[in-house]
């Protein structure tokens, strides 16, 4: 072979060598691109699903604001929302839509847990499907979540959330209350840890509407005209015992159970509704047996009758599943307060308020219409219901703070009973008190709840609340109204439901 040839056979190896380089250097590339891609891309996605969470985070925080009440969330995609192809009608949706750079679309609807396929998850028969305003309640959380590139890619998230009762009591309930007046109670059970007097100044009128027979009663037989599951005559419970009369009172069961003329008839009420008192005195027990002696007949003017009067620390605990605000939701109200509503501090040297994190003012002696006005339709930025939250930083005494209440804007409670959502006329307030009690003034009213745990909750003249009322004591002095209905039910603060996370899935994967 020549030096020529060889030089040409060397020439070819070589162009092959860099045509194999080359094809190699270019499948590098190619993987490198490929990788680098897919690792944009698994970025993007990372990014649209941590925006979708923080959609459904946004809806949480929405839910205990205390601008939504419990009718909108039973209605949400249900009330005036057209029947059939579900899950795009509208929901509950949220002010905010971004955190960041990055958006997310964020929508609450009931939710059929028992849907086989999408097209069922929501509407006409997860509406259909909803329990009492006491049932659980399944809500789903669409969430779309989108990153801050324009190349970035989204996630669609469902979240499914049960919704329960939190276990707080609803009506009154302290550790001890007493009456020295004539209100009236339209629908409100009452119930004391400890003790319970003057039961003869108050009258009871009507059915609570929450609480059932069996609730206090469980595992009862009842007479024709009852079952458990009947709505509880408004009276009194006393784990301690009730007194009737003047001065340290008497026992109300003393000459015996039922007492059948306890209840005070200076309203539209009957005297015999006392027939469902109860409390844990020794003369609702068999001195023998210490069983709760028996009640075999009713009292004029009542249907059916209870088993017994026998009320103990026992049934406190099993009606009243949770007697206290935790820290967790008093953290959760105070945000709330914070960023919606009213917040007041009184502390050792200065004290002071602010609507929606806006402008320090000092804390007016008496909260009267001016100055609530501006949480309240139609002025700007007004929601139909809000969180005041009122905290006593001086020192002292619990029982020695309280914040005095004049307003009468708060009302009233207003409701479609077909849709069981609040109408544009209902007013809820949710009222924190901590370290102190709430003192209401004569011609006050309030729709929603008062949560005075630390302290007293008092009045003069005659306020008209509807709603319930926590306190560690409760003085009763004049002539005021006290009512629970259906309504208030139905549009109750968040604070009485319990969120739990059910399921959770990214459903467009």
């Amino acid at each position: 072979m020549s030096i020529r040839d060889s030089r040409g056979i060397a020439m070819v190896t070589v162009l092959l060598a860099g045509a194999g380089l080359t094809a190699v250097t270019s499948l590098a590339a190619i993987v490198a691109v490929r990788d680098f891609r897919a690792g944009r891309a698994d970025r993007f996605g990372a990014e649209a699903l941590a925006y979708g969470d923080a959609g459904i985070d946004a809806m949480i925080g929405h839910m205990k604001s205390g601008k939504v009440t419990f009718g909108d969330i039973f209605a949400a995609g249900c009330g005036g929302s057209p029947a059939g192809t579900a899950w795009q009608t509208s929901g509950l949706s949220v002010p905010v839509s971004a955190v960041g750079a990055g958006t997310f679309e964020v929508t609450l609807r009931v939710f059929n847990i028992a849907a086989a396929t999408r097209n069922d998850w929501f509407g006409t028969t997860a509406c259909a499907n909803r329990g009492g305003a006491s049932a659980p309640l399944y809500l789903g959380v669409l969430s779309r979540g989108r990153g801050p590139s324009a190349a970035a890619s989204q996630r669609e998230l469902l979240q499914v959330l049960r919704i329960d009762p939190s276990g707080l009591p609803i009506g009154h309930y302290a550790v001890n209350i007493s009456v020295n007046g004539n209100p009236e109670m339209r629908g409100v059970s009452m119930i004391s840890e400890t003790t319970f007097a003057g039961r003869d100044k108050l009258t009871f009128i009507g059915n609570d509407p929450y609480y059932t027979l069996g609730n206090f009663w469980p595992n009862n037989t009842w007479p024709a005209g009852l079952t458990a599951s009947t709505p509880i005559p408004a009276a009194a419970h006393a784990a301690g015992g009730i007194t009737i009369g003047a001065a340290a009172g008497t026992p109300e069961f003393q000459r015996g159970v039922p007492n059948c003329s306890a209840n005070n008839t200076q309203g539209t009420g009957v005297a015999s509704q006392s027939l469902w008192d109860s409390d844990g005195s020794t003369y609702t027990v068999n001195p023998g047996t210490g069983a709760p002696k028996a009640i075999t007949a009713g009292c004029t003017g009542q249907t059916g009758y209870p088993p017994h009067a026998r009320f103990t620390a026992d049934d406190v605990s099993r009606v009243v599943a949770a007697r206290r605000l935790t820290e967790e939701q008093y953290r959760d109200l105070k945000d709330a307060a914070q960023v919606f509503g009213l917040y007041c501090n009184y502390g050792t040297t200065s004290s002071y308020c602010t609507i929606r994190n806006g402008p320090r003012f000092t804390p007016p002696g008496v909260f009267s219409n001016d100055d609530v006005d501006d949480l309240m339709p139609p002025f700007a930025g007004g929601t139909s219901a809000f969180i005041a939250y009122f905290e006593f930083t001086n020192g002292l005494s619990p029982l020695n703070n309280s914040v005095k209440w004049n307003a009468g804007n708060v009302w009233p409670c207003a409701y479609d009973a077909t849709t069981g959502q609040p109408t544009a006329d209902n007013r809820n307030g949710t009222i924190v008190v901590r370290n102190g009690g709430f003192d209401m003034a004569s011609g006050a009213r309030l729709n929603g709840a008062i949560l005075a745990q630390d302290g007293i909750f008092t009045y003069t003249g005659g306020p008209e609340v509807k709603g319930t009322i926590l306190a560690q004591q409760i003085r009763m002095t004049g002539g005021a109204v006290f009512s629970m209905d259906e309504c208030w039910v139905r549009t109750r603060a968040g604070v009485f439901s319990s969120i739990l996370p059910f399921r959770w899935a990214e459903i467009d994967r």
